[in-house]
């Protein structure tokens, strides 16, 4: 039986991939409730996928709490195996968010741009 966790409003996190695209975090399926049948849709928004759970999802939750990602969205986000990602599970709108370091470098750039001209992010 499935040790229950506390839903957090966000949960960050890095984490490998594997050569099938597997993504080695299960605490971030968990943080979301992820089961065991549960119907996925995958969405690729610039180099980031979005996992969110949607009855019309064409994926399926497996018994273990990990998430893949498939070779297609792998590709379209630049995500090679043993690359580090940045997993966040977003409760609040029951979505698992996979940055690709490409995503996370750009995330960055902009700001710290802001930051450096003494605006406020």
């Amino acid at each position: 039986m499935p040790v229950p966790v506390e839903r957090e409003p966000l949960y960050f996190g890095t984490a490998l991939v594997d050569a099938s695209g597997r993504i080695q975090d299960r605490r971030a399926a968990a943080v979301l409730g992820r089961q065991r049948g549960d119907s996925l849709a995958m969405t690729v928004v610039g180099s980031s996928a979005v996992i969110a759970r949607r009855r019309d999802g064409v994926f399926t939750m497996t018994a273990k709490p990990y998430v893949a990602l498939p070779a297609p969205v792998r590709a379209r986000c630049a995500i090679t195996a043993g690359a580090r990602v940045l997993v966040v599970a977003d409760a609040g709108q029951d979505a698992l968010v996979v940055h690709s370091s490409g995503a996370v470098g750009s995330m960055l750039a902009q700001f710290h741009h802001q930051l450096a001209r003494g605006e406020r992010p």
